[in-house]
């Protein structure tokens, strides 16, 4: 009878025990990982344990995300069969983010991975029903273009636009999305100060750490579906890097 018991207590500590490593072992989808706030996000997932997959065009690139861990699928984003192959390869209960893009899209300079490229993502994670999504866009997005200054309008407002049709076209799916607008991003030490606002006016510069830091407690926030956000420091200037 004693020894009934006890292995029925073993057992159960088993099944707790591996729903206990199902919960830590959640995966990660990521477009952009290979370089600035996509690759320190996905050094923080690795740092969390997670599964980290993602979509990597360059060579180089996607064997040095291999020796760190990351299950690599070859592949551009602006081929929606490859985008489609990455969103394949992982669970349905994964957390996809997305920080493709750039400021330097000029028009009629063929497709832009600030809307072409987010949109085969958006398109392809849909379709392979993955439900959280988390697209970085950029200050100047959406209502916030009207807050921006003439001069950044005229330099990187074509990028800006394109961001915006992006999320509009993930905001028309059917995806529990956020979205996060980073103001000027900056390559300095986290410090900790960055906040999450919904003000339409808010604008400055961040830290891309302290970017990276905060999407990492958006994979849990339930709270966030549905919504977006202006990610800045206040009171940051820009010092030489």
């Amino acid at each position: 009878m004693l020894v009934i018991r006890f292995t029925v207590r073993l057992i159960i500590i088993d099944n707790d025990f591996y729903f206990l490593y199902k919960a830590c072992m959640k995966t990660i989808l990521i477009f952009g990982a290979s370089n600035g706030l996509g690759k320190l996000l996905t050094n923080l997932c690795l740092e969390k344990g997670y599964a980290v997959h993602a979509l990597v065009r360059r060579d180089e690139a996607a064997e040095e995300l291999t020796k760190a861990g990351v299950i690599v699928t070859k592949g551009d984003a602006l081929n929606p069969e490859d985008v489609a192959k990455a969103c394949q390869s992982v669970p349905k209960d994964s957390h996809v983010f997305s920080t493709l893009g750039g400021s330097g899209d000029k028009l009629n300079q063929g497709p832009s991975v600030n809307y072409q490229g987010q949109r085969n993502v958006i398109d392809a994670v849909e379709q392979a029903g993955l439900g959280r999504f988390i697209m970085i866009t950029s200050v100047g997005c959406g209502v916030s273009w009207t807050q921006l200054p003439e001069n950044i309008r005229s330099s990187i407002g074509v990028a800006l636009r394109e961001k915006t049709l992006s999320e509009s076209w993930l905001q028309t799916s059917g995806l529990d999305y956020t979205i996060v607008r980073p103001g000027g991003l900056l390559n300095g030490d986290a410090t900790g100060k960055a906040i999450l606002t919904q003000s339409s006016a808010a604008q400055g510069l961040v830290n891309r750490k302290d970017v990276a830091a905060l999407l990492m407690g958006m994979i849990d926030n339930e709270e966030a579906i549905g919504q977006t956000y202006t990610c800045i420091e206040p009171g940051l200037t820009w010092q030489k890097q």
